[in-house]
């Protein structure tokens, strides 16, 4: 049986082979980019799956249109008006999750070869999704803001991309955030090089601290935008969406007829009315609150616990802290005494398209409660300690 090349050089997700070491119960994980399951708006939901299937049950067990249900776009065009993007309900196409939109751009764009721009770390399950395209990833460099613009120029002079992908809000895995001047820049130079931004937004409702940035989508209206509920709601439905200009949206929906057909139609009529419950809300302040707290409480624990010579961002939402080691000491050197402490987390290496961020850890809170941050920071600061003499004596 001879497989396709790209799957001969691919690996399985790092992630998803940690997170399987952290399901033992005395494991405390800060590995996975995982919403807490407490916060589930698991009543809300019973309520919708049981009014649809008693009302029109019929209708949403059937095949549904590839662009997606209309009362669902409607009200994500509806929430999306409210973030200062010109769209129409025509502009939306739902997807099975934002992980299967990130696919369609792949299909829909890359040829083997082709340049893509990537920042430097970046979003791993971004190179996953559009590997099997066989596409040149080029990073360019970052700073606290994200893409530096000169840099973004640079590259966009020498290797002609086919796209820009981005995470500019509390970005995965470094949690920062890019301001609105330097949004604007990478804009002017997009449009100026006629070169496409793809926009991954699956955490800006995510914000505890300090005023929303304007999106990059709603700066220009030819970005493709990708969101999701999995980070609000729950990523058991399985649901995100695709906004996109007519040309490209014509790719996306070939690209969906040749695959899955369509979402669900089950899970978008039972979206459309959590989306709407009056309830949601108040469930949107309560995941806020809820994960500000676990996030002020790992920046304090990192404090109190980790080695002097250790530095990590601040940001100011999303799900994720990025952490610098001490000089000579390697995270993936971490990874098997951390497990020894009961403690999981992802090191750096894998967001990079090099071998870059040996020095690197990223630590998500959103899934531990108060008490596990502490003492899972306070094993973890002690695994460091541990693997510190051994990086000294050698």
């Amino acid at each position: 049986m001879r497989l396709a090349s790209w799957v001969q050089h691919s690996e399985p997700s790092f992630i998803r082979e940690i997170l399987k070491a952290a399901q033992q119960p005395d494991v405390i994980s800060f590995a996975g980019g995982l919403p807490s399951p407490e916060l589930f708006p698991v009543q809300e939901a019973m309520e919708v799956y049981q009014e649809i299937l008693s009302s029109q049950g019929s209708v949403a067990l059937q095949y549904s249109p590839s662009e997606g249900e209309t009362s669902l776009r409607e009200v994500i065009a509806t929430q999306l008006l409210k973030k200062s993007m010109q769209i129409q309900v025509d502009d939306v196409l739902i997807t099975n999750g934002s992980q299967h939109g990130l696919d369609l751009v792949g299909k829909s764009f890359i040829n083997p070869g082709d340049v893509v721009l990537v920042e430097s770390p970046t979003y791993l399950g971004a190179l996953q999704a559009f590997a099997p395209y066989q596409p040149r990833f080029v990073t360019v460099d970052t700073d606290e803001e994200g893409m530096i613009p000169e840099a973004l120029a640079q590259a966009l002079q020498v290797y002609h991309p086919k796209f820009i992908y981005l995470v500019p809000t509390f970005q995965n895995p470094t949690g920062r955030t890019m301001g609105l001047t330097r949004r604007e820049q990478i804009v002017q130079l997009c449009q100026a090089a006629e070169v496409a931004i793809v926009e991954d937004d699956p955490y800006s409702d995510l914000r505890y601290d300090g005023r929303p940035v304007p999106s990059i989508r709603s700066l220009w209206n030819e970005v493709i935008y990708l969101g999701t509920l999995s980070k609000t709601v729950a990523p058991g439905m399985r649901l995100g969406w695709l906004v996109a200009p007519p040309k490209f949206m014509h790719a996306a929906k070939l690209g969906m007829q040749a695959t899955c057909l369509n979402v669900s139609a089950l899970t978008q009529h039972a979206a459309a009315r959590l989306l709407s419950h009056p309830n949601h809300g108040q469930h949107i302040d309560t995941i806020r609150k809820a994960y500000g707290e676990r996030m002020r409480c790992m920046l304090d624990s990192l404090e109190r616990e980790f080695p002097s010579g250790t530095a990590w961002t601040r940001p100011d939402g999303g799900l994720f802290i990025w952490v610098t080691l001490p000089d000579g000491i390697r995270s993936f050197d971490l990874v098997e005494s951390a497990y020894q402490n009961r403690v999981a987390f992802v090191p750096g290496t894998p967001f990079f398209v090099g071998n870059d961020g040996e020095s690197n850890m990223r630590l998500n809170f959103s899934n531990s409660s108060l008490a596990q941050i502490e003492v899972g920071i306070r094993r973890l600061g002690n695994a460091i300690k541990q693997v510190e003499p051994q990086k000294v004596r050698s």
